[in-house]
């Protein structure tokens, strides 16, 4: 595998085939290395292409197919997760509905989502720089996608978990509109995004626990330090859990887990309601009218809570009294409704695995009719 340069962009080349590209962009790395190639301004984006037999060759590259072009933005909230992961490999995607899968990387918490704007103005006058990552990710795709036999003009967008939730972002992007034609949201359908005050808070946070009097300076500083007062202010903890004089921190509403509202409080990090990039809310109070016109698959996994329960055993031997206190202490007065609504789907479900069972029944049985007609 070799590194080239192709119209500006930095693409690895394997068996003459483009197997990653590079977005437009520089990110900060955590390593020694690529935090010296970040100081020269080199960029760090790569999408990993799946063609339609689930790896990139010279016969997909050239075959002229108009195959679905399906980009997946990886979970791991807004701070953590890779493309790059086995676990979320799109080969096999991409071999099994003969599709072309991108997967794009692209920065995360601090590196990406820090608002500057109040503080510096012009070209920092967003938050949402990992956002804009994966626009220009998918102006990539509008752009390639046929020189991987994918049709640029059938683009899906979907993500789980925290690649939900920029699922849910780019809809209410101006910059997004019409570089993707569907979407879908996989465990991840948050309403709210961080206020731009909230999201002014914590960069001023930042500068304090720094002992920065010019925003400037931030630029000088290694992104090990970055991500460490990130990693400690992810636990409410250290100087980015402290509110700056004058500030009076929110309550965090109980009205969902923690995990979807830590992203739009001060200390944390996520989409900035910037008011360019991000003008609203993309689902509060309305839906955004930039999506009218865009199908959306909302879903979530069966079993996801055994993941995010994993480290707490407990969870799973909990007698009733103990789960309604559980989801007392987690949805508030919501939590009455979710039992309802769960019970609900409970019913629905086995009704529907009833009728499934009696339907396969039923033709097990015409078969079996058959096959004594003709005998």
């Amino acid at each position: 595998m070799k590194t080239v340069s192709i119209r500006n962009r930095v693409v690895a080349v394997f068996g003459g085939v483009a197997l990653f590209a590079l977005a437009p962009q520089f990110a900060l790395a955590m390593d020694a290395q690529l935090e010296k190639a970040v100081a020269h301004g080199k960029d760090m984006f790569y999408h990993d292409t799946f063609g339609g037999n689930g790896r990139v060759c010279e016969s997909c590259h050239s075959d002229g197919g108009k195959r679905p072009g399906i980009v997946y933005l990886h979970g791991g909230g807004y701070s953590t997760g890779s493309a790059g992961s086995v676990a979320q490999d799109g080969a096999r995607l991409a071999a099994v509905y003969d599709v072309v899968v991108v997967a794009p990387n692209h920065r995360l918490g601090l590196l990406g989502y820090l608002w500057l704007g109040d503080l510096l103005g012009g070209d920092y006058a967003t938050g949402n720089a990992s956002m804009n990552d994966i626009v220009a990710s998918l102006e990539w795709v509008r752009d390639n996608v046929a020189a991987f036999g994918g049709d640029p003009n059938n683009v899906t967008v979907f993500g789980e978990s925290g690649g939900g939730g920029k699922v849910a972002t780019l809809l209410g992007m101006p910059a997004a509109k019409g570089l993707f034609h569907k979407a879908g949201i996989e465990s991840g359908a948050q309403l709210r995004r961080m206020p731009r005050a909230f999201a002014n808070e914590t960069a001023k946070r930042l500068l304090r626990a720094l002992n920065l009097d010019d925003p400037r300076k931030l630029f000088a500083i290694s992104a090990r330090t970055l991500l460490a007062l990130q990693w400690v202010g992810a636990r409410d903890a250290g100087p980015l859990a402290q509110p700056t004089p004058g500030f009076v921190q929110p309550p965090v509403p109980k009205m969902m887990p923690i995990a979807f509202t830590e992203n739009t409080v001060p200390g944390h990090f996520g989409p900035v309601i910037d008011g360019t990039s991000l003008p609203a809310d993309p689902f509060d109070p309305v839906a955004t009218p930039l999506c009218a016109d865009v199908p959306l698959l909302i879903a979530s996994n069966h079993t996801e809570a055994a993941f995010f329960f994993m480290n707490e055993p407990e969870v799973f031997e909990m007698d009733r009294a103990a789960l309604d206190a559980r989801m007392r202490h987690d949805f508030g007065d919501k939590a009455e409704r979710i039992r309802r609504q769960k019970r609900r789907r409970s019913r629905r479900a086995k009704q529907r695995m009833l009728a499934d069972k009696s339907h396969q029944a039923e033709k097990k049985a015409g078969r079996r009719r058959i096959d004594r007609s003709e005998d």
